[in-house]
C-alpha cells in the first residue's frame, strides 16, 4: 500500500451533502441545458437528441496540433423519439444521462458496468428491456460526452483502473471528503493510475524528473523498477499494461502538458506496439473527440525499432510476422498520421523483414541491458521515431 497522508476537508454545521466542485455543477448545467433542449422538442411534437458523428469517415488528422480529431462539420446523429428504430436509444440516452445527473449532485461516481447493472430492467407491458448487454449502455456514455463536449470522467462515470506510475513525482488525490497526499517514489512498484484523473480528483504537487519513460509491457516495467532505472535516470516510469487506458493516456498528457514533460514510448517491435504508441501520441479514431485531452501529440517512440535487430545483435530473439501481422503493416502504412518518411521506413523495413521483435528480447544480452546499456543509449542519442 502506499504511504500517504489524509486531511479531511472542514465542513459547516448546515452541510448535510457533499460539497459539490465547480466542475461538477458546470457539467450538470450542461445536462439542464440539453434535457430543456429535448423537452422543447416534445412541445414542439418533435422530440429529437442530436449527437455528432464519430468515426472514420468524420475524424482529421490535424497536422499542426499533430492528433486525431473529429471533424467539426456540424454533422449529426438524430434519435427520433417517433421514429420506432430510434426509440430504444432515445430513451437509453434519457436514462444515462438522469442517471449521471443524479452522481453529479450526490458526488458519487459509479463503473461502467455498475451503471449497465442499475439501469437494466424489464420494460413494463413488453418483452422489452433498457439495455440488452453492456454492448449498448458504454456507446450511450460515449453519445454523451461527444453531445454535451465533457469527459466520461467529469460524468462521475470511470472504468477498471490499469497502468502505474513510479519516480519522484507527488499526486493529491480527493476522495469523497479526504486528500491524500501519493509519494510515488514511496509506493514501491508504484501507484495504481485510477480511471478519473481529472483535476477535481488528481492534482500534480510536486515533479522532479527529466522525462517520462511509457513501458507496453507489465514485465518490463518491473525489470526497470527492480534495476532502479528511474532512480538512476531522474525519470518517471509509466506502466501501459498493453493498450492504456483512458486514465493512463490522460495523465501522461496532463504531465507532459502541465510540467513541460519529455515523453518517450517503449513498446514491442510490431504493428500492435506501434498501434499502441500511435493511440498514445496521435489519439485514436473512436475517440478523436477527446484527442486534445489525452493524446500526447510531443511522444517519441524510443522502440523497439527493426534496426534494432542488427544493431544490438537480436538475430537469434525475433518471431515470424503472420498473415494478420502483415495486413495491420499495410493498415498502419494507409493512416495520414503514419505517412513521414521515418514511419513509412519502419514500416517498410518490418514488411521486408518479415518478423517482430519483443521488448524481452533485449534479455538475451542479459537482464540488466535493458536498462544499463539499451535505453541510455536510445535516450541520450535520440534514437527514436517521432
Amino acid at each position: 500500500m502506499p504511504r500517504t497522508k489524509s486531511t479531511k476537508k472542514k465542513k459547516t454545521p448546515k452541510d448535510e451533502k457533499e460539497e459539490i466542485s465547480e466542475e461538477s455543477k458546470a457539467v450538470i448545467a450542461k445536462i439542464k441545458e440539453t434535457a430543456q433542449f429535448i423537452l422543447n422538442g416534445f412541445v414542439k411534437d418533435k422530440p429529437v437528441i442530436e449527437v455528432p458523428i464519430r468515426g472514420k469517415s468524420n475524424i482529421d488528422y490535424n497536422r499542426d496540433a499533430g492528433i486525431i480529431e473529429i471533424d467539426d462539420d456540424g454533422r449529426v446523429s438524430e434519435r427520433i423519439f417517433n421514429n420506432l428504430r430510434h426509440a430504444k436509444k432515445f430513451m437509453q440516452y434519457i436514462l444515462v444521462m438522469n442517471y449521471c445527473n443524479k452522481l453529479l449532485s450526490t458526488n458519487r461516481t459509479s463503473d461502467i458496468r455498475d451503471l449497465y447493472y442499475s439501469l437494466k430492467r424489464s420494460i413494463p407491458g413488453s418483452r422489452e428491456k433498457t439495455f440488452d448487454d453492456q454492448g449498448e449502455s458504454n456507446p450511450i456514455i460515449e453519445d454523451i460526452e461527444v453531445s454535451m463536449d465533457t469527459l466520461r470522467e467529469r460524468l462521475h462515470i470511470s472504468a477498471d483502473p490499469k497502468g502505474y506510475i513510479v519516480g519522484n513525482v507527488v499526486f493529491e488525490q480527493t476522495l469523497k471528503d479526504r486528500d491524500y497526499e501519493i509519494n510515488c517514489n514511496e509506493v514501491g512498484t508504484g501507484w495504481g493510475i485510477p480511471s478519473n484523473v481529472e483535476s477535481d480528483r488528481v492534482r500534480i504537487t510536486s515533479l522532479d524528473a527529466k522525462y517520462l519513460l511509457a513501458i507496453e509491457s507489465a514485465g518490463m516495467y518491473n525489470r526497470l523498477v527492480e534495476e532502479a532505472f528511474h532512480e538512476e535516470n531522474d525519470c518517471i516510469l509509466v506502466a501501459l499494461k498493453g493498450q492504456a487506458s483512458r486514465g493512463t493516456r490522460r495523465l501522461i498528457r496532463r504531465i507532459s502538458g502541465e510540467k513541460d514533460l519529455p515523453v518517450y514510448v517503449f513498446v514491442d517491435g510490431d504493428p500492435w506496439g506501434l498501434y499502441i504508441f500511435s493511440v498514445l501520441r496521435f489519439g485514436s479514431i473512436s475517440l478523436s473527440y477527446i484527442s486534445d485531452k489525452i493524446a500526447s501529440p510531443s511522444a517519441k517512440f524510443v522502440g523497439m525499432t527493426m534496426t534494432d535487430i542488427k544493431e544490438y545483435g537480436l538475430e537469434e530473439s525475433t518471431h515470424p510476422l503472420n498473415k494478420v501481422d502483415m495486413k495491420r503493416i499495410d493498415d498502419l502504412m494507409n493512416l495520414p498520421w503514419f505517412q513521414r518518411d521515418d514511419w513509412q521506413k519502419e514500416l517498410k523495413l518490418m514488411k521486408k523483414l518479415g518478423v517482430r521483435i519483443e521488448q524481452q528480447a533485449l534479455a538475451s544480452k542479459s537482464l540488466d541491458f535493458v536498462a544499463t546499456d539499451y535505453l541510455p543509449d536510445k535516450i541520450k542519442n535520440r534514437k527514436f521515431l517521432s
